[in-house]
């Protein structure tokens, strides 16, 4: 049985630096997922969503570029469903553990949800909804056909309405939402926490914002994270720790025990 272990926070928290050496330091019994970035490299040679990887990729690129909440929160959802074939891949015959950057059952509620509730029917922009449609039009079907809905090939629009019908008033990861992933709760929740003006501060310098980098969005989202934590360690007794990431310092300390007890895990 592999061991899942969720390694998450608001942007600018730190995830990346974590993740980043992680990957060069981790022991071989550990395996990594990062989301909504997906790492292509860390593909086996003959991976059978290669494409679709390197699809959402763009997708959230050109989103952060053109700053389009809504193909963002396509890119976004469309990393959570790949997940489980995700997770396949990227797990060896080694693998006992299995760290990820995001995960379907829990950070899709906060982001799903943030999305679901502005990206309505009427906001959205048919002649954009076409755009994608033709410019990503293989990925968006792929994406279509794994929900419990009839395509009439609007299929933009058709996963827009799903994630609003579906997210806007999720509280927990009921069994509709497992059912779509097809996933469990990690084992064990990190959240690398710190307050909403530092990562703000910290993510301001980047050359391109996404979409929810803003500082009155990024303290709603860290009250959606509480909310979800608390519902999920009384409903499903998920143990979740709280990881001080004010300072690089203390990020650093965190980084160090976690290494330690991957490696004594071995």
């Amino acid at each position: 049985m592999i061991k899942t272990i969720l390694l998450t926070g608001l942007d600018g928290c730190g995830k990346s630096t974590v993740f980043s050496k992680l990957q060069n330091e981790k022991p071989d019994h550990v395996s990594l997922i990062t989301l909504p970035h997906i790492d292509e490299k860390a593909l086996p040679p003959q991976s059978a969503i290669q494409k679709q990887t390197q699809l959402l990729n763009q997708m959230s690129q050109q989103a952060d570029e053109n700053t389009w909440s809504d193909l963002k929160a396509l890119a976004l959802f469309g990393s959570m469903l790949l997940y489980e074939k995700l997770a396949l891949e990227m797990c060896t015959p080694l693998t006992r553990i299995l760290i990820c950057e995001r995960h379907p059952l829990i950070d899709s509620l906060i982001y799903a949800k943030f999305y679901a509730q502005r990206i309505t029917p009427g906001y959205l922009n048919r002649e954009r909804m076409d755009y994608y449609n033709t410019a990503y039009g293989e990925l968006l079907a792929q994406m279509v056909g794994l929900l419990p809905i009839k395509s009439k090939g609007d299929y933009a629009v058709e996963i827009f309405n799903f994630i609003s019908e579906t997210f806007n008033d999720a509280v927990v990861p009921d069994g509709r939402i497992k059912e779509l992933f097809k996933v469990a709760l990690p084992n064990k929740i990190f959240f690398l926490k710190a307050a909403s003006q530092i990562l703000f501060d910290r993510i301001s310098v980047r050359q391109v914002a996404e979409p929810h980098e803003k500082l009155q969005i990024l303290t709603l989202l860290d009250k959606g994270y509480d909310a979800l934590f608390d519902h999920i360690s009384e409903k499903y007794k998920t143990p979740v720790e709280y990881i001080d990431a004010a300072s690089f310092e203390k990020l650093d300390k965190f980084y160090d025990r976690l290494l330690d007890e991957l490696i004594k895990n071995n």
